[in-house]
């Protein structure tokens, strides 16, 4: 299903761009274009690598490396040139052998397909064995509620298998928590090469974790090209949802923005209404009395200035870890207050830009997105599972679980 950009590129861009690359991504590349598996085969292998972030090196020798980017160059000119045909997909044992050189350990076989499809190398969507006929779609409807990340996706699959949908939202404008959450530096902590549709992969971030404003422009982007913008009703909300046995319905009682009230029927209710926008106001002492400004990071006041102010952040979640750098800046005085210590993973990425050659790398090196994508969901994902899991032999308990856990506690105490 992956389809392959070929397009005539200067060989002085690509060979710059190399400099930059992911050394084990790369070998996964060259074994995808020239069909070789030595190049998963020591002495090209990466070495184990079980921190929180990829070695780009693999752990391998300079001279390892410039050889490994060397064929890459050859393999990747002679394929946007045309001079070089596609060889056979990779057998699904070659595939997992990839993925287990690629992150520098055994990658089990039951995450092979799942990987797959998160890749874009397999389809993951069901098709259909038998389409219904054209007034039998017609007749079916489809309630999508809330047109954040899980809404636009769910109405993307549904407008590619020719269902009936609509899609109702209470806001006015799409985008869900990066509509509703405003704050100072308000991102994502999971990198947004990964947090996005894997059906829809954007090769032009412009930061490796972007702020909302990028996330959300991405999401309003996928909606036009989808055909999804002109399926949502704006302002309305579901306030009463019920369903019928004798007709197998949904009765579905929605409030418009001038606080009328209309009545839907539809066959499938889909709820995408997420979680993170009705705030949990803590129960504080005085806080009814308090005589100050006062509001939740989901409803940032953007009417009040901080400047000069003496200010208190209560939590230390990731919106306090995200706005409190540009606060603390402008404030007289910024005084945070922690109920539960926690910990933060430094990350060489958070801050930093996606540059021109990672984009060059991303977008026209045939392969290079996908296994990107790959080590991406790993790491984040199921390869930290092991960390969490409890040794009942482990000698001391009552600082960590395991050893692999504790060498983490230590990596993140010093």
């Amino acid at each position: 299903m992956h389809i392959l950009n070929r397009t005539p590129l200067i060989a002085s861009e690509i060979s710059a761009a190399l400099t930059e690359a992911d050394i084990p991504i790369l070998l996964a590349v060259l074994v995808h274009l020239t069909g070789d598996p030595k190049w998963i085969q020591d002495p090209y292998r990466p070495k184990r690598d079980i921190s929180f972030f990829a070695d780009e090196s693999g752990g391998l020798p300079e001279e390892i490396q410039d050889e490994v980017r060397k064929a890459a160059f050859d393999a990747i000119l002679d394929f946007h040139n045309n001079q070089a045909d596609l060889v056979p997909e990779p057998s699904e044992i070659r595939y997992r052998e990839m993925m287990s050189a690629c992150v520098g350990e055994e990658v089990p076989a039951e995450y092979l397909i799942m990987m797959l499809e998160e890749m874009g190398l397999r389809e993951r969507d069901p098709s259909w064995q038998k389409k219904p006929k054209s007034e039998t779609l017609n007749d079916f409807k489809v309630l999508i509620v809330g047109a954040g990340m899980s809404g636009i996706c769910a109405a993307a699959k549904l407008e590619k298998a020719g269902i009936s949908y609509s899609l109702v939202e209470k806001n006015d404008d799409l985008g869900g928590t990066w509509h509703e959450n405003t704050y100072p530096e308000v991102g994502v902590d999971v990198p947004n090469h990964f947090y996005s549709f894997s059906f829809r992969p954007n090769p032009d971030w412009a930061d490796y974790y972007s702020k909302g404003e990028e996330i959300k422009r991405y999401l309003k982007n996928c909606a036009s090209e989808f055909g999804i913008t002109d399926q949502i009703r704006f302002s309305t909300e579901v306030t009463k949802a019920t369903y019928e046995e004798k007709t197998a319905e949904w009765l579905i009682e929605l409030q418009l923005s001038d606080g009328t009230k209309e009545t839907v029927r539809t066959n499938v209710l889909v709820s995408a209404v997420g979680q993170l926008n009705r705030p949990k106001i803590p129960n504080i002492e005085g806080l009814k009395t308090f005589e100050g400004e006062s509001f939740h990071t989901a409803e940032w006041n953007h009417d009040v200035s901080l400047e000069g102010k003496r200010i208190a952040v209560i939590g230390t979640g990731a919106s306090a870890m995200q706005l409190a750098r540009t606060t603390s800046e402008i404030a007289k005085r910024l005084l945070i207050f922690q109920r539960s210590p926690q910990w933060a993973i430094p990350n060489q990425d958070y801050h930093r830009s996606v540059s021109s050659a990672k984009k060059l790398l991303l977008k026209y090196v045939p392969f290079y997105a996908n296994w990107y994508r790959f080590t991406l969901a790993w790491r984040f994902g199921d390869h930290l599972h092991p960390t969490i899991k409890r040794d009942p032999e482990w000698d001391h308990p009552e600082r960590s679980v395991s050893a692999r856990n504790d060498r983490h506690r230590k990596f993140l105490t010093d």
